[in-house]
């Protein structure tokens, strides 16, 4: 049933903590996990650093992404044998999202919340409520929570899906 799990993350604990859900899904259904990072292609360098004698801050961004989800990777190998992919893809977070899960032909899209409420999602949105209102397919939403942020993928720690 779950055999595609697109799983968008952002570099943060919060994001990371839609992993155990992702990997039961993949243990039950015998699927494949694709981590995505979307890289906005508005970032700016921070004041004083400059990036033109080398890397630009793009090349930078990217490069990062790709080290974080190949770390990300080597923590979901430990405990899952199945296959997993990963991409980093440039441009707007949402919209993304859904264009590389309707190119994978995901069965579901599962992301953690970032827990903004209020005026904090009335001024920056929620990627996550634009990906469930305009997704093709299912998408599992974690509820992340703060003082939940450590270590997320330690064997120790067991996913449900509820």
């Amino acid at each position: 049933m779950f055999k595609k799990i697109v799983v968008p993350l952002d570099g943060s604990t919060l994001a990371e903590q839609a992993l155990p859900a992702a990997l039961e899904l993949a243990k039950a259904f015998d699927g494949q996990i694709f981590l995505l990072h979307v890289v906005t292609n508005y970032l700016v360098p921070p004041y004083g650093i400059d990036y033109q004698l080398g890397e630009t801050f793009r090349d930078v961004a990217i490069r990062e992404a790709h080290e974080y989800l190949e770390n990300m990777r080597g923590k979901l190998e430990a405990t899952f044998s199945g296959t997993i992919h990963v991409k980093v893809i440039e441009g707007l977070v949402a919209e993304n999202i859904l264009d590389y899960a309707r190119f994978q032909n995901a069965d579901v899209i599962v992301m953690g919340t970032h827990g903004r409420s209020g005026v904090g999602r009335w001024v920056f949105g929620s990627v996550a409520e634009r990906v469930l209102r305009a997704s093709i397919c299912p998408v599992l939403l974690i509820r992340a929570h703060e003082d939940n942020s450590e270590e997320t993928l330690t064997p120790d720690r067991e996913a449900s899906v509820t």
